[in-house]
């Protein structure tokens, strides 16, 4: 049973993640707390966890001191930062002096708390013939934008671990629903990779990324066996294959436009594996009669409103002609507009009020968390 020692300063803190999970359930135990780093480091040495949850911002120690110091003196001990919103350059120094994964303060969560141990279990066998863990962990850091291109050590080590002319990248998302899921992705990728030299790793976005290396171009029936079982796994997560790339290619560019084409997924309602070639956006904007919408709603003729909208949703979706994120202000806009007609018109109805926040939290369910982490802010004027 691993250990875990909490360390932050607040009690209410340190307690919410004591009984937000039953630990034992899943082999695990809280062996003590800790209010600032100081005292941290005194129960390191003297409980030895295996993970520590520790507070960026601390007195007398700070979180990111403590990392420093427990990379040298418990080198095998995994930490694990918490962090605000407003916390990032402190974030990206513990990364820097060692830490293993953040999570957000604000957002953390049963399923948010299961799924970080996940990931620290899979790093642990986490490259196929040993690309070994020091390199994920250097293309974690890049990936993850806790480092910048060039970035020499990961450049060196990539060259030795993998030598042949093609790469290729898959990123998946939306995976980690269940205990263990890590673990089985990782055992379907020894099954179909296992002649291929290639690293997986967990970036801090919930993302699995993969990087394969080969000598010749995937086989078709390679890839399709392998989309199959994700597919039949996996049905709510999104997977996504790169095009071939060579190694002077930027393994970030890549990246950053495979989880930028993932956004799309939410205009796909049935299939889960895509390869990049089969997302291209078209970012010519399709028009939309509001006027005539409202007017439609106006007149009670709810029928034509709703044809009218569905219709558009689909050219949306045939086309991909919006970004998600832009589609999901539509949507929201619509209903806002459309319940707030309702109620001056026909009837201002209090139940009105809750359709609309049931509607609100739907649709939010549906553009998932990760999805607004790489999205921009986007203008919708014309809405």
């Amino acid at each position: 049973m691993k250990k875990i020692l909490i360390v932050d300063d607040e009690l209410i803190f340190r307690q919410g993640i004591r009984y937000m999970v039953d630990w034992e359930t899943y082999h695990y135990t809280i062996v003590g707390e800790a209010t600032n780093g100081k005292k941290a480091l005194k129960l390191m040495d003297k409980l030895s966890p295996d993970i520590v949850f520790c507070d960026i911002v601390m007195p007398i120690l700070n979180g990111v001191e403590l990392v420093k110091i427990a990379s040298h003196r418990f080198p095998s001990v995994k930490v694990v930062v918490l962090s605000n919103f407003d916390e990032f350059n402190n974030v990206r120094q513990a990364f820097k002096f060692g830490a293993c994964d953040y999570l957000l303060k604000s957002q953390i969560s049963k399923i948010e708390l299961l799924s970080c141990l996940d990931k620290l279990n899979l790093q642990d066998k986490e490259c196929k013939d040993s690309p070994s863990v020091s390199l994920a962990e250097l293309a974690k850091q890049l990936l993850d934008g806790f480092a910048q291109e060039p970035f020499v050590a990961f450049d060196t080590l990539l060259s030795q671990k993998m030598s042949e002319k093609y790469f290729y990248m898959i990123y998946m998302e939306r995976f980690e629903t269940a205990e263990g899921s890590s673990d089985l992705i990782y055992e379907i990728l020894e099954v179909y990779l296992n002649k291929y030299t290639y690293l997986s790793l967990m970036t801090n976005h919930h993302g699995c990324v993969v990087l394969i290396n080969a000598a010749q171009a995937l086989p078709p029936y390679l890839v399709s066996a392998l989309f199959q079982k994700l597919d039949s796994l996996f049905p709510n997560c999104f997977c996504i294959l790169s095009n071939p790339f060579c190694r002077e290619d930027s393994i970030k560019v890549v990246f950053d436009q495979l989880c930028t084409l993932a956004k799309y997924s939410i205009f796909f309602e049935e299939r889960v594996c895509f390869f990049e070639s089969d997302i291209v956006p078209h970012f010519k904007k399709l028009s939309f009669s509001f006027e005539l919408y409202h007017e439609y709603v106006r007149k009670y003729n709810f029928a034509a409103a709703q044809s009218l909208m569905l219709s558009y949703i689909e050219r949306i979706k045939s086309t991909l002609s919006m970004d998600p994120f832009e589609f999901k202000k539509l949507i929201e806009n619509i209903i806002y507009n459309t319940i707030g007609e309702i109620k001056a018109t026909l009837c201002d109805d209090p139940a009105l009020d809750n359709i609309k926040l049931k509607l609100f939290k739907n649709i939010d369910k549906a553009f998932p968390s990760t999805f607004l982490i790489w999205t921009p802010t986007l203008s919708v004027s014309w809405i």
